[in-house]
């Protein structure tokens, strides 16, 4: 009979995924609905649907459109619901997708104890788990979650599940896409960060930095409060100024904080660091070096001859045209977006344009990185 709940249990989770509704900030873990209460005997086993692709490659990466990526996530959360006060040993367990289902697949677990009546919230970051913390591949494919649960002697507990679900964050989310920048001296660099409310309870969001000390940089937020519904995200602007005490090239660290309901101990953080912009050009040479190299060409034989040579390859070079990614069979590989060999007529121009100004050869260039970053035939799009 416990076993007949058991695979009802597992049958339930897996029928329920495809009328599930996840949010921006949390995941339905193996797709059962939020407003659904499922029932085991010791143990439940929820599963990621099934594709129809399974593995697969794009470009240089594999996907798995049969298993879930939680990777980016902060952890597992779910509501249990025991039946007396008696301590309860909950154990949750996590299955990476494999292709054999019959070969060896141990879970990466998180072992808790939780004693009283009735509904529990038990939230499980991943640093709760038996791994590594900088091992967090299997993350990437996870194709079951298991929730088992038992006494200080062994014996199964009966329990109602509810809520399962991977979560941004414990209360309050921050995201960014981007979360540095470098701009000139008594400039502001703005970074749009998204505010996401990972609970089931309305949540009043207070937004402030957290002071390291001896910070020379002017840090603020707007909004700096938000009202956000269950599973609703809205959007705020940080915006650092940077001191003209700051020199070019000098950064620091400013890190924003979102307080849900006054549970600070709860508080989400996302760390910023804004540079002092050093003045363009700098990767190869500064403006200075590059002057010193126009002057060595001015005044010796060897280094004419060397620009010459540049200029030649500057002027011969045609930038190529994106390869065909539908050459590539099933899409697995496939061609590059460009031969290896294009760096050095690419920077051939490149040096071209620095020592003479010609405005062909800055076209080229300009040219050649618009193709490579085009979102849709370019490397955004084929990822090769």
């Amino acid at each position: 009979m416990k076993r007949n709940l058991h695979i009802f249990g597992l049958l339930l989770a897996t029928f329920l995924s495809s009328f599930a509704q996840s949010s921006d900030v949390y995941h339905l873990i193996g797709g059962v609905p939020a407003d659904k209460t499922l029932a085991a005997v010791g143990s439940i086993t929820l599963r990621e649907p099934d594709g129809p692709r399974g593995v697969f490659k794009h470009g240089f990466r594999t996907f798995n459109d049969s298993a879930a990526e939680w990777q980016t996530s902060y952890g597992v959360q779910f509501e249990i619901k025991l039946p007396d006060a008696r301590e309860t040993e909950i154990t949750a367990g996590i299955f990476k997708y494999q292709k054999e289902t019959n070969g060896y697949n141990p879970p990466v677990s998180a072992t808790v104890r939780v004693s009283g009546k009735g509904w529990h919230t038990v939230t499980l970051p991943w640093s709760a788990f038996d791994s590594e913390r900088e091992n967090t591949g299997f993350l990437k494919i996870v194709k079951e979650f298991r929730i088992t649960t038992k006494l200080a002697d062994g014996s199964p507990v009966k329990f109602e599940l509810r809520q399962p679900r991977v979560v941004r964050a414990p209360v309050i989310s921050l995201e960014a896409d981007i979360l540095g920048q470098a701009v000139p001296q008594n400039g502001v660099a703005e970074y749009a960060v998204t505010v996401g409310n990972c609970t089931e309870q309305k949540q009043s969001v207070s937004l402030s930095f957290a002071r390291r000390g001896w910070q020379s940089m002017t840090a603020a937020v707007e909004p700096a409060a938000l009202e956000l519904a269950p599973g609703e995200t809205k959007n705020c602007v940080v915006r650092m100024t940077v001191s003209d005490r700051v020199p070019p090239g000098g950064h620091e660290e400013q890190t924003l904080q979102a307080i849900g309901n006054g549970d600070a101990a709860t508080a989400t953080q996302l760390k910023f660091v804004t540079a002092s912009e050093v003045p363009h050009p700098f990767i190869f040479h500064t403006a200075a070096r590059w002057q010193e190299i126009r002057d060595k060409v001015a005044k010796y034989d060897w280094a004419r001859a060397q620009q010459e040579e540049i200029l030649k390859r500057a002027a011969n070079w045609k930038v190529p045209l994106i390869a065909d990614a539908t050459q590539g069979p099933d899409d697995t590989y496939g061609p590059y977006v460009f031969p290896t060999s294009a760096e050095v007529d690419f920077l051939a121009c490149a040096y071209a344009w620095q020592l003479t100004r010609d405005t062909n050869a800055a076209e080229k260039v300009a040219l050649f990185l618009r193709r490579l970053s085009n979102p849709t035939n370019g490397y955004p799009a084929t990822l090769r």
